[in-house]
């Protein structure tokens, strides 16, 4: 007699359904109940434990077979066979570079600007040559002595482009040790013709490479070479004002002026003075003026 309370259930391994050493259903939820998984493969491990292979025969995700450490969502190498993040080798095949744009990358980072390229130059030419001198045409900064002599004349008559700082004054240091040297061998030849002829034709000879290169010098402050005419028109005008303040003292002194004709000639000679010195400290502020990289506007460099 059975009892009306079991509901038909036997209890021990006999599964209600008729099958033997199995859950219901017919299926084996990762469990060992005969040893076997019920599709066929070998028993798998529940989550979060290890063995060393798959259930369907291959290491998960790409792994290497034979892992055995560590869970399968904590590994250290990529689940997809890469490396993560384009870091080391690129997954698409790509040449390896470093995606943040830092030294020894190939390309540049996200956001971050690639490597400059070369500025071009003008005509094909290098800025400057394997001795680090400019071309001819291009401003020479920080110039040395003897290479300033030598490029003042190889530009004898250029009045386009630019001339540095340096450029112009060991020009005019060495003008003014010419000068020197002629006054020198004038006082010791008592006023020689030759050595006045001598120092006639230098003068010319160096008056239109001069007049270039205090344009050129302008050029490089960015200004146009028409200043190089104010310090010059200023003492004239100074050498004006002192000549008529001069004359007014001559006639003066003959009686012919009275004594406003005096004092106004004194005065005139103070105002030509100061015109004087207005038209020097004139001259060495535009020349000791800053280099204005707008001035290459006035380069010619296929000239």
């Amino acid at each position: 007699m059975t009892d009306p309370n079991s509901n038909g259930y036997t209890g021990g391994n006999t599964n209600p359904y008729g099958q033997n050493g199995q859950s219901g259903y017919g299926q084996n939820y990762g469990q060992s109940g005969n040893g076997a998984n019920p599709y066929g493969q070998p028993s798998q491990p529940s989550y979060g434990q290890q063995t060393g292979a798959s259930p369907y025969g291959q290491s998960p995700y790409g792994q290497t077979s034979g892992q055995t450490s560590g869970s399968p969502y904590t590994q250290n190498t990529n689940p997809y066979g890469g490396n993560p993040y384009g870091q080391g080798s690129n997954p698409y095949g790509q040449p390896s570079t470093n995606p943040y744009g830092q030294p020894g990358q190939a390309g540049a980072g996200y956001g971050q600007q690639p490597p400059m390229a070369p500025a071009p130059q003008y005509g094909g030419q290098n800025a400057y040559s394997a001795t680090g001198e400019p071309p001819l045409w291009a401003p020479w900064y920080g110039i040395s002595f003897p290479n300033a002599i030598v490029r003042f004349f190889k530009k004898y008559a250029v009045f386009h482009g630019r001339a540095s700082r340096s450029e112009y004054w060991w020009w005019f240091l060495f003008s003014a040790i010419i000068g020197a040297v002629f006054s020198l061998l004038s006082s010791a030849t008592d006023g020689s013709t030759i050595i006045e002829g001598l120092e006639g034709i230098w003068n010319l000879a160096v008056l239109v490479p001069g007049v270039a290169l205090a344009i050129r010098r302008m050029h490089d402050a960015n200004r146009s070479g028409w200043w190089v005419l104010l310090p010059y028109g200023l003492i004239v005008l100074a050498i004006i004002v002192m000549l008529i303040g001069g004359g007014a003292g001559i006639l003066a002194a003959t009686g012919n002026g009275g004594v406003g004709g005096g004092v106004s000639s004194i005065g005139l000679i103070i105002v030509g003075f100061l015109l004087l010195i207005a038209g020097g400290i004139t001259s060495i502020v535009l020349y000791i003026a800053p280099s204005d990289p707008q001035g290459a506007r006035f380069d010619r460099p296929n000239a």
